[in-house]
């Protein structure tokens, strides 16, 4: 019955860990797509209504490809 017990609090134990972890990126997502818009906002504001949504997703992209690290040139 211990055995059993120990299980399943690994399991909530996996499984809080999870969550913590969905909501940092989650969080770290948000923060990117602030500091996009931020950047941009200029750009986004003059950007007529009916394209600001797709220029808005532009800039949180370059945002977030801003932070990523290049990949090794091949040799």
């Amino acid at each position: 019955m211990s055995e059993d017990k120990g299980r399943r609090e690994r399991s909530e134990e996996d499984a809080f860990g999870d969550e913590l972890a969905e909501y940092h990126d989650d969080e770290r997502a948000r923060e990117i797509a602030a500091a996009g818009e931020a950047k941009y906002l200029e750009l986004i504001s003059a950007t007529p209504e009916r394209f600001r949504e797709w220029v808005r997703r532009v800039a949180v992209a370059l945002e977030e490809t801003a932070g990523a690290k290049p990949a090794a040139p091949a040799e």
